[in-house]
Protein backbone atom coordinates (compact mmCIF):
# COMPACT_ATOMS: atom_id res chain seq x y z
CA UNK A 1 0.00 0.00 0.00
CA UNK A 2 1.34 3.41 -0.92
CA UNK A 3 1.68 6.08 1.73
CA UNK A 4 -0.15 9.27 0.99
CA UNK A 5 2.20 12.24 1.05
CA UNK A 6 0.70 15.55 2.06
CA UNK A 7 2.13 19.03 1.82
CA UNK A 8 2.09 19.36 5.60
CA UNK A 9 3.97 16.08 6.01
CA UNK A 10 6.54 17.13 3.42
CA UNK A 11 7.12 20.47 5.11
CA UNK A 12 7.54 18.75 8.49
CA UNK A 13 10.53 16.87 7.05
CA UNK A 14 12.29 20.20 6.51
CA UNK A 15 11.53 22.14 9.67
CA UNK A 16 14.76 24.15 9.46
CA UNK A 17 13.80 25.60 6.05
CA UNK A 18 11.28 28.31 5.34
CA UNK A 19 9.16 27.75 2.27
CA UNK A 20 7.29 30.45 0.39
CA UNK A 21 4.27 28.76 -1.12
CA UNK A 22 2.52 30.62 -3.92
CA UNK A 23 -0.88 29.66 -5.17
CA UNK A 24 -2.34 30.56 -8.54
CA UNK A 25 -5.96 31.10 -9.35
CA UNK A 26 -7.44 28.56 -11.68
CA UNK A 27 -8.49 29.91 -15.03
CA UNK A 28 -12.16 30.57 -15.15
CA UNK A 29 -14.20 29.73 -18.22
CA UNK A 30 -15.27 33.39 -18.17
CA UNK A 31 -11.79 34.31 -19.45
CA UNK A 32 -12.88 33.66 -23.02
CA UNK A 33 -14.26 36.55 -24.98
CA UNK A 34 -17.85 36.29 -26.22
CA UNK A 35 -16.55 36.50 -29.79
CA UNK A 36 -14.30 33.48 -29.27
CA UNK A 37 -17.14 31.48 -27.78
CA UNK A 38 -19.46 32.46 -30.63
CA UNK A 39 -16.87 31.46 -33.26
CA UNK A 40 -16.22 28.16 -31.51
CA UNK A 41 -19.91 27.32 -31.31
CA UNK A 42 -20.36 28.15 -35.00
CA UNK A 43 -17.41 25.96 -35.96
CA UNK A 44 -18.64 23.05 -33.84
CA UNK A 45 -22.12 23.40 -35.30
CA UNK A 46 -20.70 23.19 -38.82
CA UNK A 47 -18.68 20.11 -37.90
CA UNK A 48 -21.76 18.47 -36.39
CA UNK A 49 -23.88 19.26 -39.46
CA UNK A 50 -21.21 17.78 -41.75
CA UNK A 51 -21.00 14.63 -39.60
CA UNK A 52 -24.80 14.24 -39.70
CA UNK A 53 -24.78 14.48 -43.50
CA UNK A 54 -22.00 11.90 -43.76
CA UNK A 55 -23.88 9.56 -41.42
CA UNK A 56 -27.12 9.92 -43.36
CA UNK A 57 -25.29 9.29 -46.65
CA UNK A 58 -23.54 6.21 -45.23
CA UNK A 59 -26.80 4.92 -43.77
CA UNK A 60 -28.58 5.26 -47.13
CA UNK A 61 -25.73 3.55 -48.99
CA UNK A 62 -25.68 0.74 -46.44
CA UNK A 63 -29.45 0.25 -46.81
CA UNK A 64 -29.01 0.12 -50.60
CA UNK A 65 -26.26 -2.50 -50.22
CA UNK A 66 -23.54 -0.27 -51.69
CA UNK A 67 -21.33 -0.41 -48.60
CA UNK A 68 -20.88 -3.01 -45.88
CA UNK A 69 -20.51 -2.46 -42.16
CA UNK A 70 -16.79 -3.21 -42.37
Amino acid sequence: MKNKITLKGFLNCFKEFDFNILTKKKKDSGDLSPETVRDTIAHLSQMLQKARKELARAYKEHKAGKISSE
